[in-house]
């Protein structure tokens, strides 16, 4: 893996694309990448983005410019890891739904192409610089699906607003509730004291094909609470597993709680 990364990142490619094209019907609309390098670079508009900087605003527009310029810390190895793993491949497959090539086809190998070469550009990886590097003259985009799947994200982020709001009002509750001062009982930097086990778990994520494996940190407590032990769920990234947290995990069920 780590050869294949250093190859690719050190070779150029031979064609990056010139424009993007949207097709939305009978309407295919065409962004050209060096309006958006202008746009980024110097803060000005040329001749032919103007129409579609009218549309937009100098609000909308300032957002669009610091998007496309915005730097994601992550490096050319550790995105050809990702996009070269389980999850990486169907998240690039599912972007290519979106995002084609020339000719119509999924762009999800041109998409994993040019995420790895702008993260091994010098000022790092950005929208502007994974367009710059998608090996094909020009870049589909289904306008159509792309709203649809905006559509969705902005319903579960929506939802997620919810659940968490409910949460808080929740544990509000059951804080006021609390006689005494839980700082006058607990020292939450320093090992609790419950002694505890770690137990490996495998159970079946029903999005994915392969069985997924968990620890159990599981404290030691003589007679339960009668409402029950406690219980945190910890998940962790994507460029991490399930001992990057370990420490955490050991540390919580000393203090009682399931992990």
């Amino acid at each position: 893996m780590w050869g294949m990364a250093t190859a690719m990142t050190t070779a150029l490619p031979v064609q990056s694309a010139e424009r993007i094209q949207f097709f939305f019907g009978p309407f295919e609309p065409t962004i050209y990448v060096e309006d958006l390098a202008q746009l980024v670079e110097e803060g000005t508009v040329s001749d032919r983005f103007q129409p579609i900087a009218d549309r937009l605003g100098e609000a909308q527009l300032e957002e669009v410019r610091s998007l496309l310029n915005m730097p994601f810390p992550i490096d050319a190895v550790m995105m050809s890891q990702f996009t070269y793993g389980p999850v990486g491949e169907r998240l690039l497959h599912q972007a290519g739904q979106v995002v084609r090539t020339d000719n119509m086809l999924n762009g999800s190998r041109a998409l994993r192409a040019a995420l790895i070469f702008a993260a091994a550009e010098e000022d790092g990886l950005t929208i502007l610089n994974v367009i710059r590097q998608f090996p094909l003259d020009t870049i589909q985009v289904d306008f159509a699906l792309l709203s649809q799947i905006i559509g969705e994200t902005q319903s579960i982020f929506q939802l997620r607003d919810e659940v968490v709001a409910g949460v808080r009002e929740i544990s509000v509750e059951q804080a006021a509730q609390q006689t005494g001062s839980i700082a006058d009982t607990i020292a939450p930097h320093l090992p609790g004291p419950y002694r505890w086990q770690q137990q490996a778990l495998t159970f079946q994520n029903p999005g994915r094909p392969e069985a997924s494996l968990a620890d159990l940190y599981l404290p030691t407590v003589p007679s339960p609470p009668a409402e029950g032990t406690p219980v945190v769920v910890i998940s962790h990234g994507i460029a991490s597993d399930r001992r990057t947290f370990g420490y955490l995990g050991a540390h919580l069920a000393s203090h009682g709680y399931a992990v």
